[in-house]
């Protein structure tokens, strides 16, 4: 994936074109029903869990809940995109987020493969319309990046983690109940201890507490023995 550095206006209108060309009239929600994709088989176990997971819900397996093996030719780019994402939207590069992000779309839509990167992407291009007060526009990247968290359910690593945080903070807080908030943050702060990241899990456990007192909820309840 080429990306400038710095993005002309016409190139980011281009790739926002390309992007509705893909899509075909559908929305952004479509992406999570695409399998999702890996480099290589990972071990049994984890199919194991994702199909105790689907009982769980009293579904039949279906494609949405499969697995595919994809080459590096494709994994690759998008592992690396992401980072540079991530990066760049830390770094205040909204033209680059902008492109890299619609690209990193499309790339998904052309080979009908979802990853775990796919919910910070969306978070990355979504958050722009909260500062601009396009609600709307928000609530979809919301939504489709909730949808594709969903797929996820066993996925503890720490840059898993760290994004949905941060996208918990940027876009999902505008879709739920703040109290439907609350144990996302406070789950994501354990998890993000257990591998050793004290500074985001602290600002996790933070936004919870915020959202107790928002939600006008006792704070003693989150006080552990």
């Amino acid at each position: 994936i080429e990306i400038p550095s710095e993005p002309t206006e016409k190139q980011i209108k281009r790739e926002k074109f390309q992007l509705r060309l893909a899509l075909r009239g559908r929305s952004l929600l479509c992406l999570a029903k695409f399998p999702i994709a890996r480099e290589s088989m990972e071990e049994e176990e984890l199919d194991k869990m994702l199909q105790q997971h689907s009982k769980k819900k009293k579904k039949k397996p279906t494609t949405t809940g499969s697995t595919i093996s994809i080459s590096d030719n494709i994994a690759g780019p998008l592992r690396i995109a992401q980072i540079t994402l991530r990066n760049a939207w830390l770094g205040g590069r909204p033209g680059v987020v902008t492109l890299l992000g619609h690209r990193m779309l499309r790339l998904a839509l052309t080979h009908k493969v979802i990853t775990k990167n796919l919910p910070f992407v969306l978070m990355a291009l979504g958050s722009p319309s909260v500062r601009e007060e396009k609600y709307e526009q928000a609530f979809m990247y919301a939504n489709a990046s909730q949808a594709i968290l969903d797929r996820f359910p066993y996925e503890k690593s720490q840059d898993f983690l760290m994004s949905k945080v941060i996208l918990y903070s940027a876009l999902i807080v505008l879709r739920v109940p703040f109290r439907e908030a609350i144990e996302p943050f406070l789950e994501m702060y354990k998890g993000l201890m257990s591998v050793g990241d004290s500074d985001t899990s602290f600002g996790s456990a933070m936004n919870g507490m915020m959202l107790y007192l928002i939600a006008s909820l006792p704070l003693g309840a989150l006080l552990e023995p």
